[in-house]
């Protein structure tokens, strides 16, 4: 009898987390052991028991948790958290570690251009004075938990970043440096998570989404600029349910006193089958992040027709653009900002959804987590 593998997750009460369990388990069923940390009520996360397991965190970790995961086969990280890294440097070395990435993970922490190119001029300059009086703790603490992953990262066999051009950058830029090895992963299926609730339907109204979070990497500020010189005169929303708090506030204020009455805020999370059905009323979304952000998001746009907009220099741009799906750039709108109005065609949005289909389809998500684990064991 072929012996079964035993697979132990270490996350937080996260959104996508749920996503993850449920694939694995398609896969290798009765094998994860989901080891969820943080707070005692879970948001996310339904219920404990069954494959979910609370953990305290321990920098010295004991009991039944630190037994079970070191007799773990693999080892899979939702999201580097600093802790993580901690538990990997202390795992014996037979355990295989998974490190699947999730941005803020890595382009806070070990990216070569994180933070300063990540934010354009105007936002550099409001988000320092929201962060004023914290510069030398930040620092601080950004140079010992450089120190802590750098160490972790040695002991992680796969790295799966949202898109494999992120993965390139780390080759290129730290030749002297072992980088974990590359094999593709995502959450959620295209249909059974991220496009809930718009599954075959297609966008009809006008309004523009701006950005994801209250995350300073979406370089609200420019955007406003741009909407607000030409008088845009269209519906808004913001989604900030998540990001830093005194950012936000101050992108809230900033964003009523721009747009007024035609502003709406999201700062709560909502289930993604509303969220998605507020897409349906859309017509454009911007993303000013000079970094990959949002995708899920970008997904949902892009399936239902809405307009998207990045910057030029983000993967995501051309990761989309690579596979002849209909991307715009933030630089375009700057120039021609007619491009607002332009109406993406029925064989437009046929293309994106194939390719879509194609990478975060069911099929593929089955066929990516069996190749994951077979990576991590081999």
């Amino acid at each position: 009898m072929k012996k079964r593998i035993k697979i132990s997750h270490l996350a937080t009460d996260e959104k996508y987390i749920g996503h993850a369990h449920d694939i694995f388990e398609d896969v290798f069923p009765e094998s994860n052991t989901f080891f969820i940390f943080g707070a005692e009520d879970w948001k996310y996360i339904p219920e404990r028991g069954g494959n979910y397991k609370g953990v305290r965190k321990k920098y010295i970790p004991r009991g039944e948790f630190w037994k079970e995961l070191k007799k773990s086969d693999v080892v899979v990280i939702h999201f580097l958290h600093i802790y993580f890294a901690w538990l990997v440097l202390l795992l014996p070395k037979k355990v295989s570690v998974v490190w699947v990435g999730w941005g803020g993970d890595y382009y806070g922490r070990i990216f070569p251009f994180y933070p300063a190119n990540i934010l354009l001029a105007e936002t550099q300059s409001f988000f320092g004075e929201a962060s004023k009086g914290w510069e030398p703790l930040r620092w601080a603490l950004k140079k010992v938990h450089e120190l802590i992953f750098w160490r972790a990262i040695k002991n992680i066999k796969i790295f799966s970043p949202v898109l494999e051009s992120e993965h390139k950058v780390l080759e290129a830029y730290y030749p002297n440096k072992r980088i974990p090895n590359y094999v593709p992963w995502n959450y959620g299926e295209l249909e059974r998570n991220i496009i809930s609730g718009v599954e075959g339907k297609r966008a009809e109204g006008r309004g523009v989404v701006i950005g994801n979070s209250a995350f300073p990497s979406n370089n609200h500020l420019e955007i406003f600029d741009v909407l607000a010189k030409n008088n845009v005169d269209r519906p808004i929303l913001l989604p900030l349910a998540y990001g830093d708090i005194k950012y936000k506030e101050r992108i809230r204020l900033l964003a009523q006193s721009t747009f007024g009455d035609a502003v709406s805020i999201i700062d709560q999370f909502m289930p993604i089958e509303e969220y998605n059905s507020l897409l349906l009323h859309c017509d454009v979304m911007i993303v000013n992040a000079r970094r990959q952000q949002a995708l899920g998001n970008i997904i949902v746009a892009l399936y239902v027709g809405v307009k998207v907009f990045v910057r030029e220099e983000s993967p995501v741009y051309a990761f989309f653009k690579s596979k002849g799906v209909t991307i715009f750039t933030v630089e375009m709108l700057e120039k021609d900002f007619s491009l607002l109005d332009l109406k993406i065609t029925d064989e437009q949005i046929a293309k994106a959804r194939a390719v879509l289909l194609d990478h975060w389809g069911r099929k593929a998500m089955l066929a990516k987590t069996k190749q994951l684990v077979d990576a991590a064991l081999a």
